[in-house]
């Protein structure tokens, strides 16, 4: 069915609430005046004892990456989430999947191939196909493949054209109690929105859960394998082990499942905000809902080539920094949970782009430097031991994430991941660049670039066998076993 865009579009569009939204560049009189007196102290500290504020500024990193290495240390003997089954007579709530679209048309095929392979009731399913109404190309692709399962939302131009500003819109449309949402490349495993709705019925303050994103084309280059190995670690260790302790964690931008009401409870998306996964993930936080994860897993594709990643990765940096700023504002609503893991998750990875390169080549020239003309001493001794700790937790992090995705041949690739954390700094400056020249800029991601790109088939449902005949027998050659890899339920 088509949905043309008209007057209605007005529902949503501009959510966040106002004094949620990064749109708006207010600070609290509270935060303002303790960041004018930090500041105040740091220059004083510099002019009357500069080498005691750089020996206070190591000591504190230090303790910033002791901490984060023990949290990486214990998320490896985190257990992955459990499998939920379906008590007879379970009522399936209706369900609505989101799949934003903008100049995809290579894509359209292997997704919507995936999508019908849902398992899921159809009379309380919906799929709605989001477009921009100038993108005809996208539409023409849709259309062409278009079943009874799907539906088409034509998104009017206008500013910001966002990711979040195209889903607000399309809630007009929605009629599921539970509304999740799929990118261009994904590959959901067919059972993972039963899995969503169990987890949600049985724990009434659970506003989302996320599903773990792996990757198809690990195998395509160094870059790939970085990529890969970076999600393994996070969304096989790391984000299991928040939901495991009841902290909110950042949602990745595809497969979170949310309870509608919770949605709508905190004002939807922020149009604004280019990274509104995280952002809303800390504002339902701190509202009260919680954040779980489930266990069946969505197939993706890492970007393989410097220049999409380089700009997709300042995307995120820049939205971290929107929703940091946006979050600090309100620091203790939610509790200390929620202001913790704000500053381990986007604040962390936000310290760690700008500064893990400029701080380990400032450590190497200072060690080249007290080799050839002094003797190291005890404090250098403490900084390279624990920078050794932090790489450790992270390394371990890392490997436990690949064999427990069932990416084990990206084991060796473990040893260059530094450099792949080097990378991060030429994105962050970028990030930083852009939030002043253009904070709503919404960085495009190419998608369809991998080598083993072909739609996914299965013969879970006929409509999904009819789209995909073309491609029967490929998906096992060209498909790492990333679902097969997840926890099953018996059967």
């Amino acid at each position: 069915m088509w949905v043309r865009g008209d007057s209605s579009q007005i529902y949503g569009a501009m959510s966040a609430r106002h004094d949620w939204s990064c749109a708006q560049f207010s600070l609290g009189l509270k935060i303002r005046a303790t960041l004018t007196l930090i500041g105040l102290l740091i220059c004083l500290g510099f002019i009357f004892s500069p080498r005691t504020v750089i020996t206070l500024a190591c000591q504190i990193a230090s303790g910033i990456i002791v901490i984060a290495a023990i949290l990486r240390w214990m998320a490896c003997l985190a257990p992955l989430p459990r499998m939920h089954v379906a008590p007879d007579g379970f009522h399936w709530p209706n369900y609505t999947v989101l799949v934003p679209l903008h100049h995809e048309k290579e894509v359209v095929q292997g997704l919507m191939c995936g999508l019908s392979a849902l398992d899921y009731p159809r009379d309380k399913l919906q799929i709605l196909m989001i477009c921009e109404a100038d993108d005809h190309s996208t539409i023409a692709a849709v259309e062409s493949h278009l079943t009874t399962l799907f539906d088409i939302v034509s998104v009017l131009p206008s500013l910001p054209r966002t990711k979040p500003k195209a889903m607000n819109v399309a809630m007009s449309r929605a009629t599921g109690e539970i509304i999740t949402i799929y990118d261009a490349e994904d590959r959901p495993h067919p059972q993972q929105l039963r899995q969503a709705a169990l987890a949600l019925a049985q724990n009434s303050n659970l506003a989302a859960v996320q599903a773990p994103l792996i990757y198809y084309n690990s195998r395509q280059n160094w870059l790939t394998r970085q990529f890969s190995i970076e999600y393994a670690a996070l969304f096989q260790a790391m984000n299991p082990f928040y939901a495991r302790c009841g902290l909110p964690f950042p949602l990745g931008g595809t497969s979170n499942h949310m309870r509608r009401d919770a949605l709508e409870d905190s004002g939807l998306w922020d149009p604004h905000n280019v990274t509104e996964d995280a952002d809303l993930s800390f504002r339902l936080a701190a509202f009260g809902w919680d954040i779980g994860m489930i266990g069946y897993g969505t197939q993706e594709e890492a970007v393989s080539n410097f220049k999409n990643w380089r700009n997709q990765r300042a995307r995120w940096l820049k939205g971290f920094m929107q929703s940091y700023g946006v979050h600090m504002r309100r620091p203790l609503k939610g509790g200390w949970r929620r202001l913790f893991t704000l500053q381990i998750t986007l604040g962390l990875t936000l310290t760690a782009a700008f500064l893990h390169f400029p701080a380990v080549f400032g450590l190497l020239v200072y060690a080249g430097w007290s080799l050839i003309f002094g003797q190291p001493t005890a404090f250098d001794a403490s900084i390279w031991g624990t920078l050794i700790f932090g790489y450790s937790g992270a390394f371990a992090c890392s490997a436990v994430g690949a064999v427990r995705a069932g990416q084990g041949h990206l084991l060796p690739s473990l040893l260059t991941m530094p450099l792949y954390w080097f990378l991060m700094f030429r994105a962050a400056i970028q990030a930083a660049k852009e939030l002043i020249t253009a904070p709503f800029h919404w960085n495009k991601t190419r998608h369809g670039d991998a080598k083993l790109y072909v739609p996914v088939t299965s013969q879970a449902h006929p409509l999904s066998a009819s789209l995909c005949r073309k491609n029967q027998g490929h998906h096992d050659r060209l498909f790492p076993s990333a679902h097969t890899a997840l926890p099953r339920e018996d059967p």
